[in-house]
This record gives C-alpha cells, structure tokens and sequence, in this order.
C-alpha cells in the first residue's frame, strides 16, 4: 500500500517538472522574439532601398512613404507581436518592420539642426503649412552629425500675417527656422446676395441671413463665399438709419450696408408672482407691490424683469365689490384680482413716552402722556382722546399696570412707582451707612432676605443684583467718597 502511494508521488511530481520546463521554454521564446521595448528608442534604417512606411502593423498594409537608408527614427509604440514600431516621418505616422532596421545607441543628442529649408517658406493666410524639403541633423555627445526623422514641427499661427519662427523639437532640444506670411491676398469685396431684410429692432442682434458676401482674389485663385465676416460701425441701441461696414479680416477688404433700427416695444406682460398683499380694505388708499414680479415681452424676442410704471384700482374702494388692480407698462396692461372688505376697529393701543413713574402718595397725570389709538383691522390707526382710565395706584413701591378703556375695548400700560428712600439705604431709615452695607453682605451670603424695594435700594449698579459690589458702593457714599 505504501509502494503504491510513492509510485503516484513520483509520478505528479514528473508531470510538474514537464509543465515547468515547458513553461521556461516559452519565457525564453518570448523574451527572445518579443524583446523589450521603451518609447523613445532610436533605429536607424539599414535596408539598401529603405523602408516603407505602412498604415498598419501588416506587409500587406498601404504605403505612406519609403524612408531613406541611414535614417534615424524614434520609435512612438511598438506592434502587439513586436515585428514593427510606429514611427512618425515626413508628416505622417505609420509602421515600420523592423527587418528593414538596427537599433540605433541612444546618445546624448546635444543639438538639433536645420540642414535645409523647406521647399516653402513664404505663405498667404490661411493656407497650411508644408514640411516638404526640411532636412534636420542631431550633433550628438562624441561629435557624430546625422539626419534624423521622428522630431515634431511646430507650426505658428497661420491665420495672420507677419515674419514667424517655425520650431523644430527633438529628444528635448530645439531649433528654429522663419517663414514668412503675408496677407490674404483679396483684390475686393462683393456682396453678390443681399440679405433678407436689413430693418432690426432696437437691442437685438444684427440679422444678416440670406447675405452671401465673395471673395475674389489677385493670385488666381478661385472666388470663395466668406462666412466668417466682422461688422463695424454698428450700435443695436441707436434707432434710425445707420451705415455699417462688413469685412474679412481687414477693414480694408470692406462692402457697405444700410440698415434701419426701429424702437422696440412691449409685446406683453406676464405676472410672474403676485404681491405679498392681495386682500384691501375700503380705507386703503395705496396699492402694495411688495413681491411683485412683472415680466415685459417685448417684439425682438427678448424680456426682461420691469417695475411697472402705474397701478390702480379698476372698481371703486366698495366692500364687498370683486375688484382688480390694473398694472401698466409699455402700454400695454395685465390685471390680477383682489378682494375687499370693510375697515373696522379690532382694539385700541397705549404708546407711552419710555417709562412712566412717579412717586409714593402722587396723583399723577398719566392720561396727558400717553398717547391712545383706536385700532382697525386694515392696520390703519385713528388717535382718540376721549378714553377713561383706571385711577393709578401709588400707595406703595412697585412696579403697577393701569387699563384704558375706549367703547367696548381696553388695553394697558406699566408705570413704576419709586421709593421715597434714597439708594442704599436698605434699612429705609434715610441714612445710607454702614448698617445698609452689612444688610447688603447677609443678603448675598444668604443670610437674610430682602423685600422688593430693599431689593431696588439695595441694587447700587444696576445689575439686578445685591452683593458685595453694592455693599463697597453703599460704603464710599457713607464715607462721602462718592
């Protein structure tokens, strides 16, 4: 059983050692036949007639160029099964086999050269930029000098005229060479359709569909329709006749336009959002637009947020009349409801002048310093003077309420009555001494309590409180230091 046991054991450990050693072999295969790559790296063209340049990783593939011998290419990418990099040369990007290459050492580039010029260096705007003829050399660390392709052409704006540097970059150093552009070369302007209509109205965008505006040309070329004209001499805000200019690019190269701005108009009027207050009383005489959004429409398609210039009451203040407040703007007019009711009193009010006291065993003559209102439930306020009053109470120290009274409504108000000692004296005997200073102290340690105006007598600053702050104020006075 054992034997048996050990034969097995022997036998999977067979079958692992065949699957390792398969799997070396393909490691080895592939690290041979795939070899590493890294972008950047250099090749130089080694095949007597060149290498082609594919549009795909495939022999089969379309042509783009052919690359001359001894051409060095820095290679982008390389193909899933290693037999071709993608390269870039002469303004195409494509795939190069690499039977057709050597690895080139990748040196220390310390310069880049321009070996000869483009075939084309002098330019019109707008017309797009050739490489053909540029030939660019790398110096490299130990003097060597060669041709190289795979560096990267940047291009200056083409659009506008001017002496341009074109710059050549490769491997991290650059150079530069000029081009010369020089304007467009118009010979005239002609508007050969006019536009649909050249009326607009006032602060809206100037219309100029169904225009065609051609350009023709000194060099030969053929007439071209241009669309991306500029326009002066325009203002959207200035009704009435104006002239304008349209041209490409130079104001030179101009047609003229007449078009009329008319003034704009209000073509409606939207309520966006009631007001606030949408319920009147037959005693109101002002409309509130608190919250009020008014929107105005108008016939150049745009609109806008506006205050409206009136609004008034379309039916007599009449209670219980259905009513409507009529808005009004650009002449035109939208109207929204609200209802009405009658004015009526709902209570009476007391304003006093701040705090009223006055002292023990006084009469004093509240009604002449207040002021009595007769309140109405549209929140209208009428003044009356012909109200009674309860008979102040100023028997003893205290704070005290009185109520007035004006047919069947009442309302109140607070009065003090002050003490008839001064502060500080505690005791009430009409001496502050030391005596008033000692209540104060018990009465913070909690050692005796103190009546409501003890309390108001005894409270020196005015904090509410009785402690030994009081008691050291108490003390100077007695002192006559204070």
């Amino acid at each position: 059983m054992e034997f048996t046991t050990l034969i097995k054991k022997e036998k999977v450990l067979l079958a692992m050692k065949k699957l390792l050693s398969v799997f070396l072999v393909f490691s080895l295969f592939f690290s041979i036949c795939v070899p590493a790559f890294s972008a950047g790296e250099l090749y130089l063209v080694t095949a007597e007639t060149g290498a082609p340049l594919l549009r795909q990783a495939d022999e089969q593939s379309g042509r783009l160029a052919l690359i001359r011998k001894n051409t060095i290419l820095s290679a982008e990418a390389a193909s899933k099964d290693g037999r071709f990099i993608q390269v870039r040369y002469d303004g195409y990007s494509g795939f190069v086999s690499l039977s057709h290459l050597e690895k080139y050492p990748s040196e220390t580039v310390k310069e880049i050269r321009v070996k000869s010029m483009p075939k084309k260096t002098i330019y019109f705007e707008e017309v797009e930029f050739s490489s053909e003829g540029l030939a660019v050399t790398a110096v490299f660390a130990d003097g060597r000098e060669r041709e190289i392709q795979g560096y990267t052409v940047h291009v200056p704006d083409m659009n506008w005229a001017g002496q341009k540097m074109a710059q050549v970059v490769y491997r991290g150093q650059r150079t530069e060479f000029p081009i010369t552009i020089q304007k467009i070369p118009i010979d005239r302007l002609e508007m050969t359709t006019p536009p649909k209509s050249t009326l607009l109205i006032e602060d809206s965008d100037l219309n100029l569909e169904g225009m065609i505006l051609t350009a023709y040309f000194t060099d030969g070329r053929e007439p071209r329709t241009i669309e991306n004209y500029q326009i002066a001499g325009f203002d959207n805000q200035k009704v009435g006749i104006q002239n304008i200019s349209i041209y490409y690019k130079y104001p030179e190269f101009s047609v003229p336009l007449t078009v009329e701005v008319v003034k704009k108009s209000v073509t409606n009027l939207v309520i966006e959002e009631l007001p606030k207050k949408t319920v009147y009383y037959d005693d109101n005489e002002e409309i509130d637009l608190e919250g009020l959004v008014l929107r105005a429409y108008y016939n150049n398609g745009k609109s806008e947020i506006v205050n409206p210039e009136s609004a008034v009451f379309k039916n007599p203040l009449v209670a219980g009349v259905n009513n409507t407040v009529v808005l009004t703007y650009g002449g035109k007019t939208v109207e929204y409801s609200v209802g009405f009711r009658a004015s009526e009193p709902v209570g009476i009010e007391v304003e006093t002048p701040g705090n009223l006291s006055c002292t023990p065993g006084s009469q004093p003559d509240f009604a002449s310093q207040i002021a009595v209102y007769l309140v109405y439930n549209s929140g209208r306020k009428e003044r009356i003077t012909d109200f009674a009053m309860d008979t102040p109470d100023t028997s003893k120290f205290g704070k005290k309420s009185l109520n007035v009274y004006y047919q069947n409504y009442s309302a109140g108000f607070s009065y003090m009555v002050e003490s008839a000692f001064p502060k500080g004296d505690i005791n009430r005997d009409e001496k502050v001494n030391s005596s008033d200073a000692r209540l104060a102290l018990r009465y913070s340690s909690r050692l005796i309590s103190l009546d409501e105006e003890q309390l108001h007598l005894g409270d020196m600053n005015g904090d509410s409180k009785v402690n030994s702050s009081d008691a050291r104020k108490i003390l100077r006075i007695a002192a006559h230091l204070e």
